[in-house]
C-alpha cells in the first residue's frame, strides 16, 4: 500500500492517515517514500516516532492514566473581591471524583459539594446574606498543597481566590 491509498483511507484508519500527514508537513516523509521500503534511510526513525506518537496519545486518551490530586482534609482560602478579602477555610472529603465536605466564613459554617477532575477542582457552597440564600461556586486548580482559581457568588459579585492545605494536614 502506498502513501496515496494511505492519503484516501483505505484499508487503515483515520488516526493513522492524519500521523501520515503530519509526518509528510514536517518533512519527516516525503510523499513519493514508502513507510514499508526498508532501503529508505529513514524508515527506522519514523517507525519509532511513529510508534511514540500513538502510544502517547493512547495514555493521553486513557482515563485510566490520569490522576487526580488528593485534597482530602484542612485548607485555609483566601478570596478576593471587589469588596474586600475574606479568610474562609474548608475541610474536604475526598471520594473518586467528588468531593464533599465543610465550609467555614464569616456567614457560618455551611456543607459543600463538588468535583475534582484531574487538577480541575469546582465546588460549591449555600451561604445565606440578608435572609436570602445564594449559592458560591469556586472553580480552580489545584497544584500540590495550594490551589487558585475564580469564585461566583450568586449572579452577583465574582473574585479571585487561593488556598493553602493547612500544615500538619
Amino acid at each position: 500500500m502506498d502513501i496515496a491509498d494511505r492519503k484516501s483511507g483505505r484499508g487503515e484508519n483515520r488516526q493513522c492517515v492524519t500521523t501520515l500527514r503530519l509526518l509528510e508537513r514536517t518533512k519527516h516523509l516525503q510523499p513519493e517514500s514508502r513507510v514499508t521500503d526498508m532501503k529508505h534511510p529513514r524508515v527506522p526513525s519514523i517507525a519509532n516516532s511513529l510508534l511514540m506518537c500513538l502510544v502517547a496519545a493512547g495514555f493521553a486518551c486513557s482515563p485510566a492514566w490520569t490522576f487526580a490530586e488528593d485534597v482530602s482534609g484542612p485548607w485555609d482560602l483566601t478570596v478576593q473581591t471587589q469588596q474586600g478579602t475574606a479568610s474562609p477555610a474548608v475541610n474536604f472529603k475526598q471520594d473518586g471524583e467528588r468531593l464533599a465536605g465543610t465550609y467555614r466564613g464569616r456567614m457560618g459554617e455551611t456543607a459543600l459539594q463538588g468535583t475534582l477532575k484531574g487538577n480541575n477542582i469546582q465546588f460549591t457552597v449555600r451561604l445565606k446574606f440578608r435572609d436570602q440564600d445564594f449559592l458560591v461556586t469556586y472553580t480552580g486548580t489545584v497544584e500540590g498543597n495550594a490551589m487558585k482559581g475564580t469564585v461566583q457568588f450568586g449572579n452577583s459579585a465574582s473574585g479571585t481566590w487561593t488556598a493553602r492545605r493547612k500544615s500538619g494536614a
